[in-house]
Order: structure tokens, then C-alpha cells, then sequence
């Protein structure tokens, strides 16, 4: 009897999914004091992502930045790249109505 051989392979699909926001050596600041230092991140479109982490590590103040709430609260900026479609939300010349 001659072994069964597969050669078959089961290989992840490397598809780069479309990135519907892109962030881009983003820096946030509360007044003096760097709170996000150089943030790369790319959420692709269609998809679900969740950001988990101890209490104080930038979670909420990540989510601030990506709905520029923290505009609402004097002496915190961003700087750097929040991509949206390719359009930087980040521009106060964005309106995200």
C-alpha cells in the first residue's frame, strides 16, 4: 500500500484589504504632556476592531482622535495623519458632519 501524500497546501489569503483609516505618525498631546507617541495603524474596510489594552494606555484618547472630540477641550492637539477614505480628518478644513 503506497502512503497517501497532499500536497495540498492551506495557506492564509494575504489579500490586503482596502484600508478605510489610516493613521499615520500621530502624536496627541494634553497640553505638554505626549500622551500617543508616532501611532501607524491601518483598519481595513468591513471589519470589526477592537482596542484593548490596561487602564491609562491611550485607548480612549485613540478613539478621541479619531473623532476629533478632543477639539472640544482646550490645550490637546494632534499631529500627524488620521486618513479617512484618503482624506486627512485631521485638516480642521474636514467637516465629519
Amino acid at each position: 500500500m503506497k502512503p497517501m501524500l497532499s500536497t495540498d497546501l492551506n495557506v492564509a489569503d494575504t489579500t490586503v484589504e482596502k484600508a478605510k483609516i489610516e493613521v499615520k505618525n500621530l502624536n496627541f498631546y494634553y497640553g505638554q504632556s505626549k500622551a500617543l507617541k508616532d501611532i501607524n495603524l491601518s483598519l481595513p474596510e468591513r471589519s470589526v476592531t477592537a482596542f484593548i489594552g490596561p487602564s491609562g494606555c491611550g485607548k480612549s484618547t485613540l478613539l478621541r482622535v479619531l473623532n476629533r472630540i478632543y477639539e472640544l477641550y482646550p490645550k490637546q492637539s494632534a499631529e500627524g495623519q488620521v486618513l479617512l477614505d484618503g482624506k486627512n480628518i485631521l485638516d480642521r478644513s474636514q467637516d465629519l458632519n
